[in-house]
């Protein structure tokens, strides 16, 4: 989810260390595959020539209902802002569909990844890279999540842009009406001395306080729609500029354009949360993959309900009319409105640091494995470790110190990079006035990777490293999922770009 982003981004790059040595249910043989056959004698207590660096195995320590709840906290959030301009020029039922069906099939990849980490043993998404697609390329989930941390921080710039400026014009006040100004101040007095921050242990809190804003922004556009205060003789309609009157004419109850990528795009970031699965199936008391299945799919299943509601809720209430956050619809003297846009800005404000510090730990544990793979295990200055050595000479010199400043920065440089990179977050919000095509972008390149092709290749590798795999019955569909997530990655960035561009 956006407003809870950054813990999917942190359970993604959890510590690596030694898995400890624990039974097997099944046996997982082969021997054409080094890596597998390394984890398996290391895990049976066996002697290896290599292991595979893994998380500490997490205690169970979560109820099937707790953990749903979890999930549903994880993954709802200020996506669901965007849903109802993603659905301009599609009709009401295709769109529902799509929503459901992504839903669905994202709940399904989420279950595959639990029971890959069932059979390896695995209990972090870049363990399970290592093992499914190989330890060396690993640095590339940090990347990923840096990646969509980025986007991420972006999208809450825009937001926190827009809605400070939409109170600022609800409040009369003319010194608060500027989008730029309003985002300049707020990153500089608020945003980057929160950046700064060592630990943010006491920002805990602002899961909660991100679903609560979620649900009341949900209610709020539900209920607009019901009450009908912004239909023709609405008692808020006439408070809105006639711009930006709902526009239904283009409202349809089947209709179906190449738009149908963009919205798919939108759902793709709006459900993503796969990062976190292994750590939450290693949470899940009594862990089986058919378990932690049937959790997925009940979080799932809220989580469709509530995204198609509010999407098919606040198109019907604006038509083609609605903005990519759908907050900027409502009429500054709808005190419902005014109410929704402040807890969302709050939120938005205490999570910008969560999702920031997804930035600073995923470029660093990049950098971190990239010069691993080079043979530089130690920072400089330190003694070295059993697998350091002289990087190969078609490694730059430039590019080594470049990753070592990153990987182990100074206490300086430490504070001089957050400036810089949140610098470059605001000034790349400022630029992108609507976050509409950092959505759909996001969603395509990140969204249809990590939710859709990822989880069905590591399904796919992991019950070709065992032909008694229960994951040998998910193979056609995994097959079917790669050249799907492909499609509405690919197409959906061509749609979004020529949506917005």
């Amino acid at each position: 989810r956006l407003v809870v982003l950054a813990n999917l981004c942190l359970g993604g790059t959890a510590s690596r260390a030694s898995h400890a040595a624990s039974s097997r249910k099944s046996a997982l043989s082969n021997p054409g595959d080094g890596r597998l056959a390394s984890h398996l004698a290391t895990r049976s207590g066996g002697a290896s020539p290599e292991t595979v660096d893994l998380a500490v195995p997490l205690k169970p320590t979560s109820k099937p209902a707790t953990l749903a709840f979890n999930l549903i906290n994880n993954v709802a959030g200020a996506g669901l802002l965007t849903l109802s301009a993603g659905m301009v020029g599609i009709g009401y039922l295709p769109a529902g569909a799509i929503g459901v069906g992504l839903g669905l099939v994202s709940a399904y990849t989420f279950s595959l990844i639990g029971a890959c980490c069932e059979e390896l043993g695995v209990d972090d998404f870049r363990g399970l890279w290592s093992l499914t697609i190989g330890e060396k390329s690993s640095f590339t989930i940090d990347l990923a999540i840096a990646f969509n941390c980025v986007a991420v921080c972006v999208i809450y710039s825009g937001l926190i842009a827009d809605i400070s400026t939409s109170l600022g014009q609800s409040l009369g006040g003319a010194l608060f009406q500027s989008r730029s100004l309003n985002l300049m101040a707020t990153t500089g007095v608020v945003l980057l001395p929160l950046c700064l921050l060592k630990s943010l242990a006491a920002l805990g809190f602002t899961s909660l306080m991100g679903l609560g804003a979620v649900l009341l922004t949900a209610g709020v556009v539900i209920k607009r729609f019901l009450d009908g205060s912004y239909a023709p003789g609405g008692a808020l309609l006439e408070t809105l500029e006639a711009s930006q009157h709902p526009a239904l004419e283009g409202a349809s109850l089947l209709g179906i354009s190449g738009k149908a990528f963009v919205l798919a795009s939108n759902l793709g970031l709006a459900y993503i949360a796969h990062y976190n699965a292994p750590r939450m199936y290693s949470e899940l008391e009594g862990r089986t993959a058919a378990k932690f299945s049937k959790v997925v799919k009940s979080a799932f299943a809220v989580l469709a309900f509530l995204y198609v509601s509010v999407m098919i809720a606040g198109h019907a209430t604006f038509g083609d009319a609605t903005l990519s956050n759908v907050l900027s619809n409502y009429s500054g003297s709808d005190p419902l409105a005014v109410l929704a846009r402040g807890c969302t800005l709050v939120s938005l404000i205490v999570g910008y640091p969560l999702a920031f510090c997804g930035i600073i730990d995923g470029l660093r544990g990049a950098a971190a494995g990239i010069l691993t793979s080079q043979g530089l295990s130690e920072p400089p200055g330190s003694e070295p470790s059993p697998r350091s050595g002289v990087p190969p000479k078609r490694l730059k010199a430039a590019v080594i110190e470049a990753a070592s400043g990153f990987a182990w920065p100074s206490s300086m440089a430490d504070d001089l990079q957050r400036l810089l990179l949140v610098m470059a977050v605001m000034a790349t919000a400022l630029s992108v006035t609507d976050i509409g095509l950092v959505v759909g972008i996001t969603g395509s390149v990140i969204g249809a990777s990590i939710v859709y092709v990822l989880p069905s290749v590591m399904a796919l590798r992991t019950a070709q490293m065992n032909p008694a795999s229960s994951l040998n019955a998910h193979k056609n569909v995994c097959r079917a999922l790669i050249p799907l997530g492909a499609a509405i990655g690919a197409v959906g960035a061509a749609e979004t770009l020529k949506a917005y561009l």
